[in-house]
Formats: C-alpha cells, structure tokens, sequence
C-alpha cells in the first residue's frame, strides 16, 4: 500500500475537519484550528509539524504535531490529539495506516533531531472509551503507555443525584460558597477576555508557575465563537468575578 504525507496547510483545512469531525479517534484537539493556535503563539516557539496522510488521493489520517523548543515532537502540547483515521475503516487498513503514519513521524523526529515523540489521545473520543481494559492503543505502535485515568461524570442526571455522589469535603465547600454569596453563570469570553486573564496571570504567579501568554486565550476566544469553549464565570455576593473555568466543547 503507498500512502502520501502532506504537512497541514490552510487549503487542508475543510477535509482535515471533516475527517476530525467523524472520526473515532478524534476529539476538539485535532482540528486544523487548534494547531493554528499552537504555532500562533509567539512566546512558545512550537515548530507545526502536522500532517494528513492520503491513500489514492482520499485522506484518509491526521496527524496534529509539534515540535517544541525543548526538543519533543509532541500531538500535541496543548491538550491530547494523536493520530485521527477517517471512520468506517477496517481493523487491518487501520493497523497499515497507523503503521505507515508513525513510519512518517519517526522519519521526522529523526530529521528534527527530537529527542522523543509523545502522543495523547483524548479520554474523550470513541476509541478511547471502548479501549479494552482502559490501555491506550497506541502500545501497538511501540509507544510506553503512560495512561492515568479519567472521570466522566452524566450531567444529564438529576442534579440531586450528582451532588450526593460527590465527597463529603466537595458538598460542604460547596454549600459554604452559596451560604457566602458565591454564584456561577455561563459567560461570554469576548466580554471576560480582560478579566479572566488578569485572574489567570494572579492564579499562575501565585502558585510559582508562569503564566500562559494571553495570545493563547485570545485564540480560544474566537474558537469559543464556534461553540468550541465555554466560560464559566464565579462571583463573588458583590457579583465581582473572582474565578473562572474554562471548559473545552466538541
């Protein structure tokens, strides 16, 4: 079988999401937006190296890669990606494409004088959650499995039922916040822009970690105007934003 290599660029941007956005393997990590952003940034440095693999002219894989200064070739820095394969493939063409893919990504790590290759995959997507016994697929390919593990929690359940299946500690520094005057709503981040990161760069620096340049949430700002992140904002009983949380949406 001979497969093509074809490093991302903006006219694969509408095959590369709809293959994303079908298939098993991929989740909001993958799209060609999310690696825009990762090499948009000037303060990072990170190197795109992403690609998309194509069989008699169909893509049929994506690949989102970086390179980081540091010198790991990594899918990808910020959030999990690793290689998504068109859906409805067989288990066998899925092995050849894999096995030509992480040929190509090896070449490459050999070219860029990396000094090691690490992939995540989202505990998200469809192939991660019917993973047998939770180990992550990719061991075929030769990588370490380094896997922790995630919860996912049905918010389609009564809310009563998600709070009493939550820890004691959790239920009581909840009720104080309410009694407090705490509050939570969804907000908009083209309006919290300013705020939140002012809170993040407090957070960051208070806790001995540099903060995140704020090119990187200017980006998820405008993918949250694609319904890709949600803000959640708390406040204070003044009504004064005091906290944020920053959820990713697929």
């Amino acid at each position: 079988v001979s497969f093509e290599f074809e490093k991302l660029k903006p006219e694969l941007a509408a095959e590369w999401d709809a293959l994303v956005g079908a298939s098993p393997d991929a989740w909001l990590h993958s799209l060609f937006a999310w690696q825009q952003l990762m090499a948009r940034v000037p303060e990072w440095h990170f190197s795109d190296q992403s690609f998309a693999v194509f069989e008699n002219g169909r893509m049929v894989a994506v690949m989102p890669l970086q390179m980081t200064p540091s010198g790991v070739l990594m899918s990808s820095v910020m959030g999990p990606a690793g290689p998504a394969l068109e859906a409805g493939l067989a288990d066998e063409q899925r092995r050849k494409i894999l096995r030509a893919l992480f040929d190509h990504v090896k070449n490459l790590a050999g070219r860029l004088g990396a000094a090691k290759v690490q992939v995540a995959m989202s505990a998200l997507s469809e192939t991660s959650r019917t993973a047998p016994r939770g180990v992550n697929p990719l061991v075929h390919n030769g990588f370490l499995d380094c896997s922790t593990h995630t919860l996912i929690i049905d918010l389609a359940r009564p809310e009563s039922e998600i709070l009493s299946s939550m820890a004691y500690d959790a239920r009581r520094s909840s009720n104080l916040a309410r009694n407090a005057g705490y509050s939570v709503e969804r907000s908009t981040w083209t309006e919290m822009l300013e705020t939140y990161y002012r809170i993040h760069s407090e957070t960051y620096t208070r806790t001995g970690v540099t903060p995140h340049p704020k090119a990187y949430f200017e980006g998820i700002a405008e993918l949250a105007q694609r319904g890709h992140a949600v803000l959640w904002v708390g406040r204070n009983a003044s009504g004064q934003p005091v906290a944020f949380h920053n959820c990713a949406r697929f």
